[in-house]
């Protein structure tokens, strides 16, 4: 599941031009509350925004899973130079007055398979001013926030190439998603016409054996507000994204009868989601200006699961994410 060298040049052009366009110009035809959260790097303003932060985010992930060190050191240099920086939970829990040891009920020691991130910003509302920290919490390895795996699949029952079912991934969330490029559907002909000649839409499949290569990633986000008489951060929203990839592999392939056809390339998916109102600055203030002395209400919103089905809807895993409550949670579980 290499991604090729042209995605390799969008990448780094999207990247060289993201740090040379001012925030005021990428904003504007982004969610209007962007527009009132102004990134903070060091003690000045960065000139970037929020959703470049996030599609950096996006693009990180997508080296992350292709196993593209190059490019996953050299967007994370572009995210440091736009205000990004790593946070350990020791900081987190003296920024935010959560316990290390004790989160919702988890013991344990820390998980090294989550890397911690964290950026600043003010947010204008209501001529008031807010101080917003968000914690980013993305994998490093296999663990909480990401998951493999290999699962295959076999088909004897005759069909059509244009009818037979070979994959579709679909996902579950909270309240709807903003953006799905995840979910596919498609038939063996329309999986194989580009690269075998000798099926075409009505060329009977008599036998037929994939093995699916899958993995999910998920992006956790953590908007705290600055609480004033209680001189900590507190959490107002948590977010999860979720980003799926999948290589299916065709070691058997008979059809009309018994002919055996060699498909010898291998067949790549991949694509993100996130929920709707992801990483919404207004929705954590509008939680936080609901808050009492003892409780502060979360807004959360979040992809809950990635569903892969392969030949004739055969469950090839239905993935449930983790979804952590908060960055403890993601450090401690």
């Amino acid at each position: 599941m290499k991604i090729s060298n042209g995605k390799h040049f969008f990448v780094f052009l999207l990247v060289s031009v993201m740090l040379l366009v001012p925030m005021q110009v990428l904003a504007l035809g982004g969610n209007a509350s962007y527009r009132n959260d102004i990134i903070i790097n060091g003690n000045s303003r960065a000139n970037v925004s929020m959703p470049d932060i996030e599609m950096l985010l996006e693009q990180r992930t997508l080296a992350f899973i292709e196993e593209d060190d190059a490019l996953y050191e050299s967007i994370t240099a572009a995210l440091r130079r736009s205000g990004l920086r790593e946070i350990t939970l020791k900081e987190i829990a003296a920024l935010t007055g959560q316990d290390m040891n004790f989160t919702f009920g988890i013991q344990g020691s820390s998980t090294n398979t989550v890397r911690f991130e964290t950026i600043n910003s003010t947010f204008f509302s209501g001529g008031n001013i807010y101080r917003i920290m968000r914690i980013i919490a993305s994998p490093t390895d296999i663990g909480l926030l990401n998951a493999t795996g290999i699962s295959t699949v076999n088909n004897r029952n005759p069909a059509v190439a244009n009818v037979m079912q070979f994959i579709r991934i679909g996902l579950s969330s909270i309240a709807g998603t903003a953006s799905n490029t995840i979910g596919v559907i498609q038939t063996v002909h329309g999986a194989l016409r580009d690269i075998v000649t000798a099926v075409q839409p009505m060329t009977t499949i008599t036998n037929i054996r994939a093995t699916y290569v899958w993995s999910v990633t998920e992006r956790a986000i953590f908007i705290h507000v600055f609480d004033h008489a209680q001189a900590t951060y507190r959490l107002s929203a948590r977010f999860h994204s979720a980003t799926a990839a999948v290589g299916v592999n065709i070691p058997t392939l008979l059809i009309n009868g018994s002919q055996p056809v060699a498909v010898v390339r291998q067949l790549n998916y991949s694509g993100s989601a996130t929920p709707t109102d992801y990483n919404s600055t207004i929705r954590a203030v509008e939680a936080f200006r609901q808050r009492g002395s003892f409780s502060l209400p979360v807004f959360s919103s979040s992809i809950r699961s990635v569903d892969f089905r392969g030949i004739e809807g055969q469950n090839v895993i239905n993935h449930a994410l983790r979804n952590p409550q908060n960055a403890m949670e993601a450090g401690f579980r």
